[in-house]
């Protein structure tokens, strides 16, 4: 059959890949546009065409702006977040405990009355509760406040304020402030900050004590900064300190909140307040709805009901009825303590979707409920009697996902805040076209429909159900383990997990569907992401304190992870990362003399500055033997192992259970922290195989679309070597050209082709 191609395919091709041969043919082509443009109906279709094409190119660029102000919101590094302060909050709670005896109680209150039961929890009901964030309500004049400050305050901190020293801490990791003063000029920042809020207080006092000595520090340290960031960068740090002293000393003037009377006794009052889910109660009109990753810091947890419930009250014990009141004081304290519940213990939402089924289906006797059924309830419900979150004591702005405000309370602000608020949150600031009564201050707690806030109120809940629902979320929905910023504290302040290494191992063969037995010949795994190094992870047979640091009994397993290099020096330095023993204060005398047992100064050599490195630690408590290495893409830019075999004498691995991480001289973003005693798959991805199939691909391709060139013309140019030698007529010439290749020159391509795309293959070829 002859290959005979259409007019239509030869004409457009020839549009594309060629230019018109003479000037005839523009000719042509300008006169055919002319004609076809001459007609009123194609005038207008154009028009309409050229309208739709800008629409579309403009609803596509609104999307563009959309998705990416979406990708940075979510995706974002941790790369200026200020540190979330950590206070040991959770060091009495074994939540692995809490955990197994609380869905105890559930089926064994289930199975004694008789209520019908589901073979398995739903799958959304399971993602839902992972989606789940906390929500916080304030008052307007309080949320004014907390943008002053940069920070969600608790009870008991916002007391503190009492000492000027914490408004100089809030002060100097506010958001503003950190983005202006560069590393070698934080300590004169700090010492120049700490004295502007302090004259501000003893101004508040009427104190003159030490007005001379604040003045000349200010002058000095003023002077250089302005020498080294120029006086309108130190206009604005002054600027910010004086505008934190003052909304400090409004704030214990006039002390917000509800402040219970019992909150001191449980605990409480050390965190800040929100609720796990749609927030139904009427607490103030500003909804903050905080990201997910406040849940996995070690002083975070929450509870199936509000503190308050199980004391004098004992609302718990009847709204829970598989729960039993102890009747005395202390007892209801601890049993409080013991229903807690921490979002990076694994399987904390199959515990928390079995209370939340058993609270919805409590009065009809049954454990299957719908989630759907499960979301109506929850909306109509007084707000102690749903998921209680109890965050850290101080949250930075960073960790705010989306602000709900009605339009009424958002014009009541002033200009500058109202244009600082939308810089700062851009999309994540939703001011919703309701008017509210501020000046109806009853019903404060529970929602009733004769509230003016109800249609408000109905609206943010319904987003936020939408939000939580979706099967498809954001970076938070991968987080799992612990995750937070550290902050620097030259290893003397280390924060604890908020589960034990023991404490793993038991859940672990809890949750494991082959029972899979854990001996002492096991492997320990610990996982995590950090990002730019300088930290430290510590595995101790005590909790690391101030005081433990200088027990004799104290035993440590000690591994230092250096700074990433940044890309922008001229040469590689890289510090030593090391495994030893001893303490974490020994770092600087182990990294001058080189006092460890092994150690490495390429350990991140091709691994990312900018941009999270995944680590794991292998202990082996048989044998004593701990490696340190890369794991995920990480492990196939860089294959460097520390490997170090303990003697039992030297340091005992089985007695270690505590982990604890700390920082050195920056702040260090850590995510994804776990304990396992098993190779976690997700972090061994094979990154080599997937990445030279790729190379294999292409390049294997793009070898046969040489070596098909290389055939035609090898068949081109038999042809003509024919027709030469035969001296035939042009006819017998390109007869030849059609004539197939011979096979042996098809098999010698292929072989050339199979040999190319196994060289290619191998990625150290490159």
């Amino acid at each position: 059959m002859s290959s005979k191609k259409s007019p239509s395919h030869s004409a457009s091709k020839t549009h594309r890949h060629s230019r018109p041969n003479s000037r005839s043919e523009s000719r042509s082509r300008s006169a055919t546009k002319s004609r076809r443009g001459s007609h009123p109906d194609s005038r207008s279709t154009s028009k309409s065409r050229s309208h739709s094409r800008t629409s579309k190119s403009a609803s596509r660029n609104q999307h563009q702006k959309q998705k990416k102000h979406h990708y940075r919101n979510q995706y974002r590094h941790l790369k200026y977040h200020a540190a979330v302060e950590y206070r040991c909050l959770n060091q009495k709670n074994d939540f692995v405990k809490n955990q197994s005896e609380l869905i105890r109680k559930i089926l064994d209150h289930a199975n004694k009355e008789n209520w019908s039961k589901s073979h398995s929890i739903p799958h959304d009901f399971i993602s839902y509760i992972r989606h789940l964030q906390p929500v916080h309500q304030c008052a307007p004049e309080i949320f004014e406040s907390i943008c002053i400050l940069g920070h969600v305050l608790s009870k008991e901190y916002r007391d503190d304020l009492i000492n000027p020293s914490k408004a100089v801490e809030i002060a100097i990791q506010h958001n503003g402030v950190r983005r202006l003063i560069p590393d070698l000029l934080v300590d004169d920042a700090d010492i120049y900050i700490t004295n502007v809020i302090e004259r501000e207080y003893d101004k508040h006092n009427n104190l003159q004590l030490r007005e001379n000595e604040h003045r000349s520090i200010i002058k000095e340290k003023g002077t250089l900064l302005k020498v080294n960031l120029g006086e309108k960068t130190v206009r604005k740090i002054k600027d910010y300190a004086i505008r934190v002293a003052k909304a400090a000393l409004t704030l214990l003037e006039n002390k917000p909140g509800v402040n219970h009377d019992k909150d001191k006794d449980f605990g409480t009052d050390r965190h800040i307040f929100a609720i796990l889910g749609p927030h139904p109660g009427n607490y103030g009109d500003v909804f903050i709805v905080f990201k997910r990753e406040i849940m996995l810091h070690p002083d975070s947890n929450f509870s199936s009901s509000a503190a308050t419930t199980y004391g004098q009250s004992s609302n718990a014990y009847k709204h829970q009825p598989w729960l039993t009141d102890p009747k005395a004081e202390k007892e209801r304290i601890l049993c409080f303590h013991s229903n807690k519940m921490h979002c990076s213990i694994n399987g904390y939402e199959n515990v928390a979707a079995h209370s939340l089924m058993a609270l919805c289906g409590k009065d009809t006797n049954t454990l299957k409920v719908s989630l759907k059924k499960a979301q109506e309830w929850w909306c109509d419900q007084d707000p102690h009697f749903v998921f209680e979150a109890h965050l850290p004591s101080r949250v930075p702005l960073d960790y705010i996902d989306s602000i709900y405000m009605p339009k009424n309370v958002f014009k009541s602000y002033s200009p500058q805040l109202q244009k600082s608020l939308r810089q700062f949150f851009g999309h994540s600031l939703h001011v919703t076209q309701h008017d509210v009564d501020q000046n109806d201050k009853k019903n404060r707690g529970e929602l009733t429909d004769k509230n003016s806030r109800s249609a408000y109120q109905k609206y943010v809940n319904d987003n936020l159900i939408k939000k939580f629902s979706r099967s498809k979320q954001n970076l938070s929905h991968r987080m799992r383990g612990t995750a937070l910023t550290v902050a620097q504290s030259e290893f003397v302040e280390h924060i604890r997990l908020p589960m034990t290494i023991s404490q793993q191992c038991t859940l672990q063969m809890q949750l494991s569907k082959n029972k899979m037995n854990l001996s002492s010949k096991s492997p320990t795994y610990i996982y995590w992401q950090a990002m730019w190094g300088d930290m430290m992870l510590t595995v101790s047979n005590e909790p690391l304190n101030i005081r433990s640091l200088s027990d004799k009994n104290l035993q440590c397993l000690v591994c230092y992870i250096a700074r990433v290099p940044s890309p922008l020096d001229k040469d590689y330095q890289e510090s030593y990362s090391y495994i030893t023993n001893g303490t974490p204060l020994q770092h600087k005398f182990n990294i001058s003399r080189r006092n460890y047992h092994v150690g490495s100064h390429t350990f991140h050599r091709h691994c990312k500055f900018d941009d999270y490195v995944t680590y794991r630690l292998k202990i082996e408590r048989d044998n004593g033997q701990v490696t340190l290495s890369h794991a995920g893409r990480d492990s196939y830019h860089n294959k460097e192992k520390l490997i170090y075999r303990f003697k039992k004498s030297e340091l005992d691995l089985s007695k270690l259970i505590y982990v604890h991480i700390s920082a050195n001289e920056h702040p260090v973003a850590i995510r994804n922290l776990t304990i396992r005693f098993e190779r976690a798959h997700h972090s061994h991805t094979s990154v080599k195989h997937t990445t030279g199939h790729r190379r294999s691909s292409k390049q294997g391709n793009s070898q046969t679309r040489r070596s098909q060139s290389r055939k035609g013309s090898l068949s081109s140019s038999r042809g003509r070597n024919r027709s030469r030698s035969s001296g035939t007529s042009h006819r017998s010439r390109s007869t030849s050209k059609n004539r197939k290749p011979r096979r042996t020159s098809v098999a010698s391509s292929k072989r050339s082709t199979s040999r190319h795309r196994s060289k290619s293959s191998d990625p150290h070829s490159h």
